[in-house]
């Protein structure tokens, strides 16, 4: 009996890993096509980025900084249920070719980046608790302001559902700051 559970037991396992194996090989057998959302990209432009993001809802700019690196203005008319929540930045690094549009340039990664005006002194203490203890992104000051980051490559391959999940978790991520910045007054 027990030899009929094993081998039982061995053909799930053997199933799930050739189910696994053929839905890899379907992904990354795909052509980039940026319009659907299950092929596996390499890179991704702000042109493409931004207008993703505007379907998804969110009002979106966009702009080089001093050092010409593309930033993507991110809002959304939903606060998300933090008064103080303005939007974010995405900011696109590794990006290429250097004579192409700011625009136009294959990227491969985006770093989310945000600030906070929560209107009193944060303590250095909460910003290393949020680093230890708390999710994906990283905390830190930047002349008086809190700021979020949070780095993401895209190289190996990306779907637009896996930057779709970065962005839901950069915003819960960014929620759970604003409460963690109002519980640390309370040290």
């Amino acid at each position: 009996m027990k030899t009929l559970s094993n081998l039982v037991l061995g053909l799930a396992v053997l199933l799930g890993v050739v189910a696994w194996m053929a839905d890899a090989r379907a992904q990354t057998g795909s052509k980039k096509e940026t319009g659907r959302a299950n092929t596996v990209m390499q890179d991704v432009s702000p042109n493409e980025l931004k207008a993703r993001l505007e379907s998804w809802g969110y009002k979106v700019g966009a702009h080089e900084d001093r050092q010409e690196r593309t930033e993507l203005l991110v809002s959304n008319d939903a606060s998300r249920g933090v008064d103080e929540y303005k939007g974010f930045n995405m900011r696109m690094f590794g990006c290429t070719p250097e004579d192409a549009s700011f625009m136009e340039r294959r990227c491969d990664g985006y770093e989310f980046r945000a600030f906070l005006r929560p209107g009193y002194p944060v303590k250095n203490k909460t910003y290393m608790d949020w680093n230890r203890e708390f999710g994906q992104t990283r905390a830190f000051d930047t002349q008086g302001k809190p700021r979020l980051a949070w780095r993401v490559t895209i190289k190996g391959g990306v779907t637009w559902d896996n930057i779709r999940a970065t962005v839901d978790l950069w915003e819960q991520e960014l929620v759970a700051y604003f409460d963690h910045i109002d519980a640390s007054v309370m040290d």
